[in-house]
């Protein structure tokens, strides 16, 4: 009621400027005065900046319109009227001929003061009221003041209440419309940050529909140019150590080679060209800039950091796919050479059986030390050969558990050392000579499987010699710490990128292209993981390569034992050895001769029931995958016609056969194998016999 009743006073004032704290313009706010005038039988001439045609007309629209209809409101645009300024007179004379006493000027807003300065000029020349509406906003206090001799008083209105000031009082006048504006655009800043983050929140809603992190950056872009009003932008990434413009809108700004954001820091005010440029922290090596037409506004920077918090978490959403989607087409690739390696490895592992077996008897047989140890060279690389090969069909499992022992770190460094001595001797043939440094501070154990360790120091040796095409260094380094003992192997040669760096230990990454399966590293970088230990790498172009690997220090003391018994215990045992492979069959029974009593060999399972039946086995040790009849087929047939005979399965894959062993099978041989291990099973079975 209150602020109806200073409304009625309002009637009696004449040329106000109205100047409103509301934060939208809206004409609807401009009908109150209009319905004041026309009260006092007033024809109201409303001069707006332009008509703005919409589909639909909103409801106080609707009442000017029935008002144009009823005479009592002429609209007309600013240009308009300031072309034919005389049309003011003639709307009067014919507003006097349509029964109104008089006409009363409403200009809203013009955008150009001295526009509207002529039309007030004009119509305190020939005695005409008005009354002028502005948002606070959008005049400087010394515009207003410049302009308030042309009014008598001076109206402040918000959605609650108005004021009425003479305009007399300047001093006043001033830190009013100075308080007043501040408190506006405070307003004004949190209306607009809301509208803003409600666009933002619109724009991220549609986000899953953008199927490409690009695209997303792309779009992102053009959303914040648009919401914020900007100039113009573009997106900077991270190319040949310096940024880079991969994408703009409008302006493009030259490459920056250095950005420096400290820690959580999302936005950062530059000037480029006299321009004020807003950089957004998307990533590491992802900006975007936003170049601002104001360089002195910063109304802009809490949108940008809420912006930019959203963005990083998107774009980290779309690595995080990525990642998962490239871990997904790696484990189809794995699959797939586990398909494939299954029928392999088998193979590969008879070969090597055959061989292990009968370099295993020579090491017995022969009394020549230089050709023992050549043979144990053999022996060794058929056993790491093995497990190289587990290692490609268990890539993509969890490894299962092997018995871990103790061994001494620079042993299995040297025994890998003699294993690469072939290599180095083929490349000194082509002129390349490699020299091999060692630097064993450390004489520390360590506990698991050395095949294992011995093979991830045989592919870091391995890439090293293939990085120096031109001759070179190797430095091989061990030394301690309280809990750990620390390998480097160091190369003098051509160095790694930083990208290549970043990926040399993902399954199916190689720079040896087809003489490359990318596989080697990234099987090294699982031993040592399943060592719980770590493995990093150092390079640069053009500097040479550092692998560090780290493991666990082992206290127990390690006890060295002849790899092969030198005099062989003999068994009280008859055994059957069954293998559809003749080389393999004929090599397992010449180990088992040297230590058992009696040991028959034949070829299938079929044939393996028939000498069964007839002779008295206490063994029988068969292969696993065989035509007709496999092992498990065959030890299951064997069990139930003769419980107490002992039925050893040996293969070169395992499969999951290990829940069948507590039940028909008593061991699991793998393929290869020698004396010491068959000699291990049996002193087992010995054992059991006579405790039973």
């Amino acid at each position: 009621m209150y602020k109806d009743k200073k409304l009625q006073f309002l009637i009696y004032l004449k040329n106000i400027l109205i100047l409103s704290s509301q934060l939208e313009k809206n004409f609807a706010y401009m009908i109150r005065y209009i319905d004041l005038a026309l009260e006092e039988k007033s024809r109201v001439i409303f001069v707006i900046n332009r008509l703005i045609k919409t589909d639909k007309d909103p409801d106080y629209l609707v009442k000017i319109k029935n008002y144009i209809k009823e005479n009592k409101l002429v609209l007309v645009e600013i240009d308009d009227i300031l072309k034919d300024i005389d049309k003011i007179q003639q709307i009067e004379k014919e507003s006097k001929r349509l029964g109104f006493d008089k006409i009363k000027l409403m200009i809203w807003s013009p955008k150009n003061i001295e526009k509207k300065i002529n039309i007030l000029q004009y119509a305190d020349r020939y005695g005409y009221d008005y009354f002028c509406y502005y948002n606070v906003a959008d005049l400087s206090v010394e515009q207003i003041l410049d302009m308030s001799s042309y009014y008598k008083a001076i109206v402040f209105e918000d959605e609650k209440d108005i004021e009425i000031y003479s305009n007399k009082k300047i001093k006043e006048l001033r830190l009013i419309l100075e308080s007043l504006r501040e408190s506006v655009e405070t307003k004004k800043k949190t209306y607009e940050n809301v509208k803003a983050l409600e666009k933002l929140n619109k724009f991220l809603v549609n986000v899953n529909k953008i199927e490409e992190i690009d695209k997303f950056l792309e779009e992102f872009l053009e959303f914040l140019v648009q919401t914020t009003g900007a100039y113009g932008g573009g997106i900077l990434k991270y190319y040949n150590e310096k940024f880079q413009v991969c994408h703009y809108i409008t302006y493009k700004i030259d490459e920056i080679e250095y950005i420096h954001f400290d820690e959580n820091e999302g936005i950062k005010t530059i000037y480029i060209d006299n321009k004020k440029v807003v950089l957004l922290n998307i990533g590491q090596y992802t900006n975007i800039y936003i170049v601002l037409k104001s360089i002195y506004k910063d109304e802009n920077d809490d949108i940008f950091k809420i912006a930019t918090y959203c963005a990083r978490n998107i774009v980290n959403a779309f690595l995080e796919k990525a990642k998962n989607d490239s871990i997904l087409i790696q484990n189809e690739k794995l699959n797939a050479l586990g398909e494939i390696a299954s029928g392999i490895v088998h193979d590969f592992n008879n070969i090597l059986a055959s061989i292990s077996g009968y370099v295993s008897l020579c090491l017995v047989k022969s009394d020549n030390q230089i050709i023992k140890e050549y043979l144990e060279v053999i022996r060794k690389a058929c056993l790491d050969g093995a497990e190289m090969l587990k290692r490609i069909q268990e890539f993509t499992k969890s490894s299962r558990s092997h018995e871990k022992q103790v061994f001494n770190i620079n042993a299995a460094i040297e025994t890998a050392l003699s294993m690469i001595k072939t290599k180095l001797s083929e490349k000194r043939l082509c002129g390349v000579n490699i020299s091999i440094l060692k630097d064993f501070r450390s004489s520390d154990n360590i506990k698991g499987r050395e095949s294992g360790i011995r093979e991830v120091i045989i592919n870091i040796l391995n890439n090293a010699i293939d990085a120096m095409p031109e001759s070179g260094n190797i430095k091989i380094t061990t030394h301690n710490t309280s809990e750990y003992v620390i390998v480097e192997i160091e190369d003098t040669g051509v160095g790694m990128s930083k990208d290549v760096l970043s990926k040399i230990f993902d399954p199916f990454f190689s720079t040896k292209g087809v003489n490359g399966n990318g596989i080697g590293l990234s099987v090294s970088y699982k031993i040592i993981k399943d060592h719980n230990g770590d493995i990093k790498a150092e390079s640069k172009e053009g500097a040479g390569s550092k692998f560090i690997i780290t493991l666990p220090r082992e206290h127990e003391e390690f006890i060295q034992t002849k790899n092969i018994n030198e005099t062989l215990a003999k068994f009280n045992f008859k055994l059957l050895v069954v293998d559809d492979k003749v080389a393999v069959a004929k090599a397992t029974g010449e180990i088992l001769k040297n230590i058992v009593q009696k040991v028959d060999i034949c070829f299938s399972g079929k044939e393996a029931l028939s000498k069964i039946e007839i002779n008295n086995y206490d063994i029988v040790i068969s292969d696993l995958a065989m035509p007709g009849m496999n092992g498990i087929e065959l030890a299951k047939i064997v069990k139930e016609k003769y419980p107490h005979l002992k039925f050893v399965i040996m293969t070169g894959w395992l499969g999951d056969i290990d829940e069948c062993k507590e039940t028909i099978i008593e061991h699991i041989l793998e393929k290869p194998f020698g004396i010491d291990e068959v000699t291990k099973i049996l002193e087992q079975f010995n054992q059991e016999e006579n405790n039973g």
